[in-house]
């Protein structure tokens, strides 16, 4: 069973006139409550292939799926979309990634969707240049992440 993220909010640390973090938006968005975040950001990040096997595999190895969990509460923090560079960059170079599973049968969350999902729904700072590709905010399940 996944614990729900950790975010200010849910321990007292929001105040008003704070910006939110990226969970409370997704959640909002989506129509989510805060304990489904990870797992719904999981299912739509992950790359297409291992979201049919990631599953069996969590059941095998729940530990292989530690670093996606960490990148995910990571990225729920966020309060704008510049910190989000440091979040994946961390998760890029981390020695967990450098297994069979995760770097050549890539098996675990795709940064570039991960960047997706927080660019359509955090909104930039002022003076903050627009990513390169554009995408529309999708629905959950949808195949556009």
């Amino acid at each position: 069973m996944q614990a729900a993220i950790e975010t200010p909010a849910a321990v007292g640390l929001v105040q008003s006139g704070m910006k939110k973090t990226f969970a409370e938006i997704f959640c909002s968005h989506y129509a989510l409550p805060p304990a489904r975040f990870a797992p719904v950001l999981l299912r739509e990040t992950y790359y297409r292939h291992a979201a049919a096997f990631a599953t069996l595999v969590r059941l095998l190895s729940p530990v292989g799926f530690s670093l996606d969990n960490e990148l995910v509460r990571g990225v729920g923090l966020i309060s704008r979309r510049d910190q989000l560079a440091g979040v994946l960059t961390d998760f890029r170079i981390d020695p967990r990634n450098r297994g069979f599973l995760r770097s050549r049968l890539r098996l675990r969350v795709s940064t570039r969707r991960m960047q997706r999902v927080v660019y359509d729904l955090m909104p930039a700072e002022v003076g903050e240049k627009p990513p390169t590709g554009g995408s529309a905010s999708p629905t959950p399940g949808s195949d556009k992440l």
